[in-house]
């Protein structure tokens, strides 16, 4: 539990420090105890990993900007041009967790005196004493910001750093005695085996740093030598001011798929489609700090795009800044219906110029360069396709943004590894606006699906599972959902990875499911309305047009 997790204060208990609460408190008492040298192994591994493998202060900073820019993008186009009341609230926790108002404390986190004396007068002076009036503006102050922080810490696709372990982390390097498992072992779909788990024995010296350009996100990615000699890939994230209950969405939704996937694998039309939930597997290791699996063949969509515009030579975020300051300009309050939705249609044929539809179809073919192995992606992305679409439509799940739709080159599967960001609630005490779109197929979804057809295994795959789904004696997804929707033992407000209630989920997945619709129509039911009306809603171009910047429906 990351709630577990022992501090530097707090009583101590066998010769060990402790500060938890409820059950996890007595595990650890119990572990401090019974087993004081796996106890304090493991203490040293987290206090190492925590101190040197997590983001930097300058690096979270623009993680952090970046979100708050994403944000930005997924308000809805509305006249006109307003400053969303949770923008205000967001710039103040950026302020507050870098401590750009207050300055520098006695315990300030190391980095952050550099980060003052870089960029705290020009915070201030853009964000805080004077507080831009539109949305247009914050966003291209965001993408200033950006720039600025990138140049920096030098070109996102090409930093690529080999720094060492050697220093303070030296003793991770060398063999140690095997009490520690290596993380990941119990995320799987089987029970678990303690006895066959593998220990770990040592660090690799070598980390590699590599920043998406997508998301502005710096991950250190290290190797761990398990005792079965094999050598298995992880990195850390960071939870954000803004997010920060990320990593317990992203446990929730780890969870819930493999509830899902139980049931998947028991239904036999499901079972013999291979029809699979994917994620990576990860540990909450506690303070918004969580260690995940690494795959290096994983890459968003956004970061195919912004990789093709740099290497054409455009700029790499262009088009979703061109596609804003299109829907805001002009005085839209004096425009009416027709000529609003001329202006969104020419804001997004505009950006469709400027983006080819192959993008997906590109990057496949220069990872997999046989035709056989590209047809075998194509098919599997397809099916792919149809579970996330079905995921998106019946629970609302909140990670349909190009940054957020990550695939695995390697395999073809989608891995939900990502969440779109949610704004906080504004000052005013209103909940949190959760700014979604009913799920879309974009233009490069649907060249990646036509040799199969969306109305073919994308269809097929669709509807076997939402007929698994639908059967609620045996998947009780409602009672799923509201549960795993419940705060932790801390108590903090946690937004939920989804968007829908358990109710609503049960009667959308019964709304498409075949065998609910023959029950209430009889034999004579064309069960594929439902889906085939939402496939055209999908990839409908005015459909498209309405969506946010920052779904770039473009792509």
């Amino acid at each position: 539990s990351a709630d577990a997790r022992p501090t530097t204060d707090g009583a101590k208990q066998g010769g060990a420090v402790s500060k938890t609460r409820g059950f996890a408190s007595r595990v650890v008492t119990a572990l401090a105890s019974e087993h004081p040298q796996l106890y304090s192994q493991l203490s040293v591994v987290f206090d190492s990993v925590q101190s040197e493998l997590k983001p930097t202060v300058l690096e979270h900073f623009l993680a952090t900007i970046c979100e708050l820019s994403a944000i930005c993008l997924s308000v809805p186009p509305s006249p006109p041009d307003a400053l969303p009341q949770e923008v205000p609230t967001m710039l103040q926790a950026i302020d507050a967790a870098f401590s750009m108002s207050a300055g520098l404390s006695d315990d300030a986190a190391e980095g952050l005196a550099a980060l003052h004396a870089s960029h705290r007068q020009q915070f201030l002076k853009d964000f805080i004493s004077e507080t831009p009036s539109v949305l247009s503006e914050v966003i291209s102050k965001l993408h200033g910001w950006r720039e600025r922080l990138e140049a920096e810490m030098e070109p996102p696709l090409q930093r690529q750093a080999m720094p060492s372990l050697d220093g303070r982390c030296a003793h991770l390097v060398f063999a140690q005695q095997p009490l520690v498992e290596v993380p990941g072992q119990y995320s799987d779909d089987h029970e678990p085996m303690v006895e066959s788990h593998v220990l770990l024995e040592r660090f690799s010296a070598d980390v590699l740093v590599r920043r998406d350009a997508a998301t502005g996100v710096t991950r250190r990615t290290f190797d761990v030598l398990g005792d079965d000699g094999a050598w298995r890939c992880f990195h850390l994230t960071a939870d954000s001011c803004l997010s920060p209950r990320m990593s317990l969405g992203l446990e929730r939704t780890a969870q819930l798929l493999r509830l899902l996937n139980r049931r998947l694998l028991k239904s036999r039309e499901a079972r013999r489609r291979g029809l699979y939930l994917f994620t990576t597997p990860m540990v909450r290791l506690g303070k918004g700090v969580a260690m995940h699996v690494s795959d290096k063949s994983n890459l968003s969509l956004a970061s195919m795009l912004i990789a093709a515009r740099v290497d054409s030579g455009d700029a790499p975020h262009g088009t979703v800044l061109t596609h804003q300051r299109t829907l805001s300009r002009g005085v839209l309050p004096t425009l009416d219906d027709e000529a609003r939705r001329e202006r969104l249609r020419q804001a997004y044929n505009d950006a469709c110029r400027t983006v080819p539809d192959d993008i997906l179809a590109k990057a496949i073919q220069g990872h997999l360069p046989k035709a056989v192995q590209r047809w075998d992606m194509h098919r599997q992305l397809a099916a792919q396709l149809g579970l996330h679409s079905l995921l998106c439509y019946t629970i609302g799940l909140r990670a349909q943004q190009p940054q957020s739709l990550v695939l695995s080159l390697s395999t073809g599967n989608l891995r939900l590894v990502d969440l779109d960001p949610v704004p906080l609630p504004s000052t005013e005490g209103n909940p949190r606006t959760a700014y979604g779109v009913p799920f879309r197929l974009t233009r490069n979804l649907q060249r990646v699906a036509t040799p199969f057809g969306i109305s073919g295994t994308f269809s097929a795959v669709f509807a076997a599972a939402a007929e698994c789904l639908a059967n609620t004696q045996k998947c009780p997804l409602a009672m799923w959902l509201d549960y795993l929707a419940m705060p932790d033992t801390s108590g903090e407000d946690f937004h939920p990875p989804w968007t829908v209630s358990g109710e609503e989920a049960e009667s959308r997945a019964k709304g498409v499911s075949p065998a609910e619709l023959v029950k209430r129509e009889g034999k004579a039911a064309d069960v594929y309305s439902m889906l085939r009306s939402l496939i055209a809603e999908a990839t409908n171009d005015e459909a498209l047009q309405t969506m946010p910047p920052g779904w770039q429906a473009w792509l």
